[in-house]
């Protein structure tokens, strides 16, 4: 066990974050060379490597950035692999308010097909009432709204 302060790491753990953190930095700078090339599969290739991480990853600037990155590729198989994993995460509402997870989830809102987007409004609405109370909240809600003005009757009145 290594002790960082008050917080106790297994070796295990300490190593896999620390795989997956240079694996997601890898993948950053091979996707923006896979960029320019603007092919699907390039695209699906980053998501198929931190598959099973997305909600864990969404979580840190960096490698929230590079996911966000192959949302925006286009690829719906890769937007629609990132919106189940994060929207089966016991960790939803912590994405939801976190300072870089929540980028993650407007992008979904932004670049999903309807049926991600139908399950990211059924995952969201019950967290509606707290949504406000954040700025990252809020702008989620601002995105599902313009995305999905039906969710407006589920907003908490004032």
């Amino acid at each position: 066990l290594f002790r960082s302060g008050s917080a106790c790491i297994g070796r295990r753990r300490l190593i896999s974050l620390a795989v997956a953190l240079a694996l997601a930095q890898l993948v950053g700078q091979v996707h923006a060379a896979n960029v320019a090339r603007s092919t699907t599969r390039a695209s699906f290739l980053p998501v198929q490597a931190l598959r099973g991480g997305f909600a864990e990853l969404s979580l840190q600037k960096f490698s929230s950035n590079v996911i966000e990155k192959c949302l925006k590729s286009g690829d719906p198989t890769a937007v629609a692999v990132v919106a189940n994993e994060l929207t089966a995460s016991e960790a939803f509402a912590t994405l939801l308010h976190d300072p870089f997870a929540n980028y993650v989830i407007q992008t979904l809102l932004t670049v999903g097909k309807d049926d991600v987007v139908a399950l990211l409004v059924t995952k969201i609405t019950p967290h509606l009432p707290t949504l406000r109370s954040t700025l990252y909240g809020k702008r989620i809600q601002a995105k599902l709204l313009k995305r999905c003005p039906a969710t407006k009757a589920a907003l908490p009145q004032r």
